[in-house]
């Protein structure tokens, strides 16, 4: 299941209300509950429709009326468990407005999927529901904005990677050439190094040679005046 984050201006534009077509029961008790709704002390609602129930049951209408209560106070997901319970033994026409206010808790809570099913079953409940349409295409419209987002944001969220990768490996690329234009450093050090102490052992061997020849020399000379 995906949630979407959904702008409150958006569903300001126009998201109906829950359906509040209460359900007028047979004794004070029923009445006495929707009067506190009426009021919007809701939480006070809540109870009374408790109470109700009590003394007459689960009902469908009376679980629809305290699922209206729970929406109106923001407690969507409670409310969103209310209106599934009014499915079991309902009449289309509760169902149909039912799914509608299931609807508008899904869409309350970014569930944008979900509650474009439940605007498709309030409408084959109640065909031609213009509050059910209107809801359903703005469902429809903020998921395909939903999904343009979020893949806007798998593109960007990739090209940063790209993009990190790739210093990545220009930084990877740059240590390597340091490296190696320290090892050629070295090496010519230690080349010109080796250069010097041949030298400085080619240089007495030049020195004897020298002393040979004259040695060779001065032989010669001898030999001659002998």
């Amino acid at each position: 299941m995906m949630k979407y984050f959904i702008l409150p201006l958006l569903l300001f534009i126009f998201v109906f209300g829950c359906a509040f077509e209460l359900f007028e029961g047979p004794n004070d008790d029923v009445a006495a509950a929707n009067l506190k709704f009426r009021q919007q002390e809701y939480e006070d609602a809540i109870k009374a429709y408790d109470e109700s129930m009590k003394n007459l049951g689960s009902k469908p209408e009376l679980h629809y009326n305290k699922g209206c209560a729970l929406y109106k106070s923001g407690q969507y997901e409670e409310a969103m468990n209310e209106f599934l319970k009014v499915l079991t033994g309902a009449e289309d026409s509760l169902k149909g407005r039912d799914y509608y206010n299931m609807g508008n808790a899904l869409l309350q809570q970014g569930k944008l999927r979900e509650a474009i099913d439940s605007y498709k079953r309030s409408l084959r409940a109640a065909p031609g529901d213009r509050d059910a349409i209107y809801n359903l295409e703005l469902a429809q419209h903020m998921l395909k904005q939903a999904e343009e987002q979020q893949k806007n944001q798998q593109n960007q969220e990739k090209n940063q990677e790209q993009q990190n990768q790739d210093q990545q490996q220009d930084q990877e690329d740059q240590e390597d050439q340091e490296n190696n234009e320290n090892k050629d450093q070295q090496q010519n050090k230690e080349q010109q190094e080796q250069n010097g102490e041949k030298k400085q052992e080619d240089q007495p061997q030049s020195e004897q040679q020298k002393e040979q020849q004259n040695q060779d020399k001065q032989q010669q000379q001898q030999q001659q005046q002998q």
